[in-house]
């Protein structure tokens, strides 16, 4: 959708949109190219980077908040976030991977 001077207001599918901004106490939005999830505050770390750690480890809340040493209310957010937003989440991984794969082929 546009506004009445062209800019983009809204994109035509919704998984693809921002995620709404809540009072996260531990989150914040970050200018990037074209990541839109929220980074973990005082940290060039992604919401994302800690959930899929946590799942691809099998790691508690405990286990991560010493693992990125981080409260555990911290985690707790970063999981509530990553689980509202996960399409977002796996629209960014996907872009990623295919960004490191056309990265590998200009090297090769």
């Amino acid at each position: 959708m546009k506004d009445r001077r062209g800019n983009i207001t809204e994109v035509a599918l919704p998984d693809l949109q921002g995620p709404e901004l809540t009072d996260w106490t531990y989150l914040v939005e970050r200018p990037h190219a074209w990541k839109k999830q929220l980074f973990v505050k005082g940290r060039r770390l992604t919401a994302a980077q800690v959930w899929l750690d946590m799942r691809a480890n099998g790691m508690s809340e405990r286990e991560a908040a010493e693992n990125w040493d981080l409260p555990v209310e911290a985690i707790s957010e970063i999981m509530e976030y990553c689980e509202d937003n996960a399409a977002l989440v796996k629209m960014e991984a996907d872009e990623e991977k295919l960004f490191l794969e056309d990265y590998l082929q200009l090297k090769a």
